[in-house]
């Protein structure tokens, strides 16, 4: 396992709630919780080994960050200098069409961090850059990207406030449609899933309210 990738992994685990996650340099993997050995551990291929009752954390959560870290590593492994002095703290990951996404490593600079993304676009001349996007999770600049570049139109997409105002008008017809078939509320309730599949918090937040933990603000119910 690479160095970047053992530091991203447990910057990451961290994140996830645990802070105790440890690397094993002898087995060559990371101990979610080096104090319960059925709790899951990472290999430096991306195997991973739990007990069965770890399943859900396994597959919800260790799965899809093991795929991004290694998305990240090898965009990293592969990327290219930047052409501007004034920014060789940075390299490029991804340039298409005028658009750049980029990464610096924060620990280069002696921070104990991962690394920090940016989408730019080039000026009219290509002598610079305009228009940084600077943000510390992955997923944010590689979408922003995809915008800036036009491989996707940002306008066809839905933000999570839509999402969720959508969702709120599904279940409502869920509950409130009695005369829908049995094949229209299946589609509603496969939709109701996909939108909580691309908005988890709406889950999160509903099993909050259920418990009075926050207050209900409409949306998500």
């Amino acid at each position: 396992m690479s160095g970047l990738k053992q530091r991203l992994l447990l910057l990451e685990l961290a994140r996830l709630g645990f802070p105790d996650a440890q690397y094993s340099e002898a087995n060559n993997l990371i101990r979610v919780n080096p104090s319960d050995d059925r709790m899951p551990k990472i290999y430096g291929n991306g195997d991973i080994n739990f007990g069965s009752e770890y399943e859900h954390l396994v597959r919800d959560e260790l799965q899809p960050l093991v795929r991004k870290i290694d998305e990240i590593v090898a965009a990293w492994e592969n990327s290219r200098a930047m052409p501007f002095e004034n920014l060789q703290h940075y390299r490029i990951l991804s340039e298409y069409n005028g658009a750049v996404m980029a990464a610096r490593d924060d620990s280069e600079s002696g921070i104990d961090g991962g690394l920090h993304f940016v989408t730019w676009r080039y000026d009219f001349d290509r002598a610079g850059f305009e228009h940084g996007n600077y943000t510390t999770e992955y997923e944010t600049a590689k979408e922003d990207f995809t915008f800036r570049a036009g491989l996707v139109d940002r306008h066809k997409m839905m933000s999570e406030t839509e999402l969720k105002l959508i969702h709120q008008g599904l279940v409502f017809l869920g509950a409130n449609a009695p005369d829908l078939s049995v094949e229209a509320m299946t589609n509603v309730g496969k939709l109701i899933e996909k939108i909580e599949m691309i908005v988890p918090e709406i889950q999160e937040r509903s099993v909050y309210e259920e418990h009075d933990l926050v207050a209900e603000d409409g949306l998500e119910v």
